[in-house]
């Protein structure tokens, strides 16, 4: 398996302060080289296959996603996809992690080689259309998220939503809680977000109680076969 020792500076105003406070001890990191991997929603009804560029399934020069709506499997397990949208991602590579949502909202987390930089948080419609992409610079901007990128920093990385917990609310709604002392209210369709604690947001109380909009990042590699694959020998291709 290929190795990339591929270390990318950080965001440079935090590596400095961080620096000279001297509160880090910078740990390396080993990128392996991205392979394909999907990524669902809880119940498994949609699905974000996605494939780095020059792989198979795509040829393209940015990361690629096939996103797909399944049908009941029933009691024979059947696949019965139907694609929805298939769209370049922001990604030049890869993201490292993604969620996806009941109602079909695709968020992406971080780039491959370099998380907490480019595309640290993107979010996509339910039909595959941009709506934001905020890069760790952005969001670090906030100083609760400035202090937890200082103690979550390594040579090529911030790794800000190591701890996270994630809520999709059904007023389209994105809850990340990345610690104690800082939660991001995002505002998918308007493409905006907010940092403060729990108690700042009146909905996060009944977001967090709510089962069903507790959403984890459910990843599947596709190393070896996937939908997309599934579907193009089918049709022959």
């Amino acid at each position: 398996m290929l190795t990339a020792h591929r270390r990318l500076a950080v965001p440079l105003t935090i590596l400095v302060i961080s620096y000279l406070a001297g509160t880090i001890g910078l740990s390396a990191d080993d990128w392996m080289r991205p392979e394909p991997a999907s990524f669902h929603s809880r119940g498994m009804q949609l699905v974000a296959e996605i494939f780095p560029p020059a792989s198979r399934q795509n040829q393209g020069t940015h990361a690629l996603c096939y996103f797909y709506e399944l049908g009941y499997p029933g009691t024979r397990w059947d696949v019965t996809p139907t694609l929805k949208w298939k769209a370049e991602l922001a990604n030049e590579h890869m993201p490292v992690e993604a969620i996806v949502s009941q109602d079909g909202w695709l968020v992406t987390l971080n780039e491959w080689y370099g998380a907490g930089q480019a595309h640290s948080l993107v979010v996509y419609d339910p039909r595959g259309r941009l709506v934001a992409d905020w890069s760790g610079d952005r969001l670090f901007a906030d100083p609760a998220l400035r202090k937890i990128a200082r103690d979550r920093m390594s040579m090529s990385s911030v790794w800000w939503n190591q701890h996270a917990t994630y809520y999709f609310t059904r007023q389209h709604v994105l809850f990340v809680s990345v610690s104690a002392d800082a939660v991001i209210r995002v505002d998918l369709a308007a493409g905006s977000y907010r940092v403060g604690l729990a108690s700042a947001f009146l909905d996060y109380a009944v977001a967090a109680a709510d089962a069903n909009a507790l959403t984890e990042i459910w990843k599947t590699s596709l190393r070896f076969s996937s939908i997309t694959d599934v579907l193009a020998a089918r049709a022959g291709r």
